[in-house]
């Protein structure tokens, strides 16, 4: 009879060495939590966290072509908080930002898609532009401009208002864009996203080195909502006990922030009998 024989297989690979990260520059998160009427809501660059599914709102697709610029991008000014570093990313912009600018010669390039496709080394970083025409019955209403995903840390103006940033290449997100909009004319986004190489710094996430592509840009659909000047901005569903074998009216609770355009969070309550 055969014996066994069992071997003891050592596999090395030959990886390329990854640049000694630097320290983390702390750039402030922009998902916390707020306790509002007793509930903990999910906030996000100031207004709660919506759903990014498809609603049955007036809404704008702005997916398609952009006109899109890559260049590099300064990745430690790129991961420091905004209280101090915006001046100089606006300095940095020279004009890229504002709604007349020209960008005629830039290359449009297709959103949702990405700047740097395999195996094209070129650059760290993009802006994206793109006019749209928005409907004059969005006059008074919330406007909120939403963004499947956006790789890596992504600053967003519109119509030469800053908005906001975001950090992360794969968790969609949100700004109020009420004051911003202009309802019956043309508008202008703009959008400044900073890709850093892997392995150059801690503080990103992933930081090291990885089995795919890191691929920068306007990597999901982005889109513009509209709501009610006040509306339900969000919805959070509690457990709650029910015991087989009892017959009766079923009390469902309906507790969550009420938002008016442009302003703080009032904090709702409602309930009525559930069938």
């Amino acid at each position: 009879m055969a014996g066994l024989v069992l071997l003891n297989v050592m596999v090395v690979l030959a990886l390329p060495a990854c640049t000694s990260p630097s320290s983390p520059a702390e750039l402030t998160p922009t998902l916390s939590f707020k306790s509002i009427a007793g509930s903990r809501i999910a906030m996000q660059d100031g207004i709660p966290v919506p759903t990014f599914s498809y609603q049955p709102r007036r809404r704008l697709d702005l997916t398609g072509k952009w006109r899109v610029e890559v260049m590099a991008m300064d990745d430690d000014l790129s991961l420091t908080p905004r209280s101090s570093a915006l001046k100089q990313i606006v300095a940095d912009a020279a004009g890229r930002q504002q709604s007349v600018y020209d960008d005629t010669h830039w290359p449009a390039s297709d959103v949702p898609g990405s700047f740097n496709p395999p195996p094209s080394p070129t650059g760290n970083g993009a802006w994206y532009r793109k006019d749209f025409d928005v409907p004059v019955e969005w006059q008074n209403q919330t406007v909120t401009l939403k963004f499947g995903a956006a790789n890596y840390i992504a600053d967003v103006w519109l119509n030469g208002h800053y908005l906001g940033y975001h950090e992360g290449g794969s968790t969609p997100f949100a700004f109020d864009a009420s004051d911003a909009v202009i309802a019956g004319d043309v508008n202008t986004v703009a959008i400044r996203i900073d890709n850093p190489p892997w392995g150059t710094r801690q503080d990103i996430v992933p930081w090291g080195l990885t089995d795919w592509w890191n691929y920068g840009g306007l990597t999901q659909p982005v889109w513009l909502e509209a709501s009610a000047s006040i509306y339900a901005a969000r919805a959070d569903i509690g457990a709650c006990e029910l015991r087989a074998g009892k017959r009766g009216p079923l009390v469902a609770g309906v507790t969550g922030p009420l938002r008016p355009a442009g302003a703080g969070l009032l904090g709702g309550a409602s309930s009525r009998p559930a069938l």
